[in-house]
């Protein structure tokens, strides 16, 4: 049986003292080694924006570039020694002492520009505000069937929660809850994705992308976050470590005035956290939405964007057990620049510039789990990547399952995390019944989601971005 042994409540991970990124990378010795991306990946030393959960210790933290409170609903970017205020690639200490930026706040905040949503119930200025999980600015990379696209083929970045184990060998067994309990902070990057939609029971992998603070073992680089997040099972307590739980690469300075595609929480609990009550809460229900639903606004709106309902979650085979069933947990988008949504029927149908890309993910207690999908019809887990309800055939000629569920397109086994499919999930650890299969079992959680191309010349950017640490003086945190 396996044991975990969460710190202490009420206490602070230790942070290392900030050393420069060459003496760090030279501590982590073989563990950064291990860690290191396969030849031809994509770098992460792009800028990236993210949101973390708010039940984490950050929350509530001045951020480094306008000493502006943290809060669940806002998107951040890493520290960064230049005076922009973002966004910025991720980056190794001593910058990332401090925590990260604000990019956008939501609701606006000061100067900064931001979305106009409401607080959750019970939920404040002074304690997070709410839940924002899902992240895209509507350009993600387009999926196509090709196979001359082989070369260049683009791989998945994903996050995942605090009780992921991952499959055998793969980064977020060794930095999950069997391992380092640090995944939490982390994206990780996959193999090259299948061209066709991947079902189960093909098994993948996947490595190291970015790190919560940058520090050991991991060897990838950080976004300000602080680690480690051991499980905290039945326990009404605060995280101890953060949860990186909706992430976007490439981001631009100009995505802060043009559309944001988000999803806020719903208020069903999480079935490992719950104890007397749910530690979710209902931010969509609280802006009259429901937590199935993309939403989007433009920041940049006087006095602040207003959410609008881009996605229903009816309209991604969400919600039959009823509205606020399911909780749209990930979000990849490529929008097609035709004012609202046009729903996919079919994979790869997007290609024509008709209808609108969108693949997700819905968190642990989500109804829809255990539901057989419309591709291969098989049941959907936590950990799966969905699209739209599949009524035709895929570029194979393969015919779809069929029904009104959203489709597997890529199943959590190819991306290398652990799942009750596979036999690999985590069993008769928490004491914990699953009211899905009965038993003490549960799957990975994919909490985050973007992809990305290989580019040229990026690992550059981050000799650049070193380069001006030692002049500037970072606030530091307190141990």
């Amino acid at each position: 049986m396996i044991r975990f042994s969460p710190q202490a409540a009420g206490t602070t991970p230790a942070r290392l003292a900030p050393l420069p990124a060459m003496i760090m990378l030279a501590l982590a010795g073989g563990a950064a080694q291990a860690s290191l991306l396969p030849a031809g990946y994509p770098s992460p030393e792009q800028p990236m924006t993210f949101s973390i959960d708010v039940q984490g210790p950050t929350i509530g933290e001045d951020d480094s570039f306008y000493d502006i409170p943290i809060r669940g609903t806002d998107i951040l970017t890493p520290e960064n020694p230049s005076v922009a205020p973002g966004p910025h690639p991720p980056g190794y200490p001593p910058a990332l002492s401090a925590p990260p930026g604000m990019f956008i706040a939501n609701p606006p905040a000061g100067s900064v520009p931001g979305l106009n949503i409401d607080n959750a119930p019970g939920l404040d200025s002074a304690n997070g505000w709410g839940e924002l999980d899902a992240l895209s600015y509507g350009r993600d990379p387009m999926d196509t069937p090709f196979p001359d696209q082989q070369k260049h083929r683009p791989h998945y970045v994903f996050s995942v929660d605090e009780f992921a184990i991952g499959q055998p060998g793969t980064a977020v067994r060794t930095e999950g809850a069997l391992g380092n309990q640090q995944a939490s902070a982390d994206t990780f990057m996959s193999q090259p994705k299948p061209l066709l939609p991947m079902g189960p029971p093909t098994v993948g992998t996947n490595y190291a992308f970015t790190d919560g603070d940058g520090e050991p073992p991991s060897g990838a680089p950080g976004v300000g976050l602080i680690e480690p997040n051991a499980p905290t099972v039945r326990q009404q307590l605060p995280d101890l470590g953060d949860n990186l739980d909706a992430v976007d690469f490439d981001t631009t300075l100009a995505d802060r005035s043009s559309w944001v595609y988000l999803s806020l929480d719903s208020a069903f609990a999480d079935p490992l956290e719950a104890a007397a009550a749910p530690p979710n809460y209902g931010t969509a229900a609280a802006n009259g939405f429901v937590g199935g639903d993309v939403l989007r606004g433009i920041p940049a709106g006087d006095p602040g964007g207003a959410l609008q309902l881009y996605a229903a979650a009816t309209a991604l085979g969400l919600d039959p057990d009823g509205a606020d069933t399911d909780d749209l947990d990930a979000l990849k988008l490529w929008e097609n620049g035709v004012d609202g949504y046009q729903k996919s029927e079919v994979p790869f149908d997007w290609m024509n510039g008709l209808t609108d890309m969108l693949l997700f993910s819905v968190r642990r207690g989500s109804a829809i789990i255990g539901t057989n999908d419309s591709i291969f019809g098989v049941p959907i887990e936590e950990g799966d990547v969905l699209t739209t309800p599949c009524s035709g055939s895929l570029p194979d000629g393969t015919a779809c399952f069929g029904g009104g569920a959203p489709g597997i397109f890529t199943a959590a086994e190819w991306l290398g995390l652990a799942t009750v499919r596979s036999g690999t999930a985590t069993e008769n650890v928490y004491g914990v019944t699953n009211p899905k299969y009965g038993r003490d079992v549960w799957a990975d959680d994919l909490d985050a989601l973007d992809q990305k191309v290989p580019l040229p010349g990026t690992l550059a950017l981050l000799g650049l971005g070193l380069g001006g640490f030692a002049a500037i003086r970072r606030r530091r945190r307190s141990a």
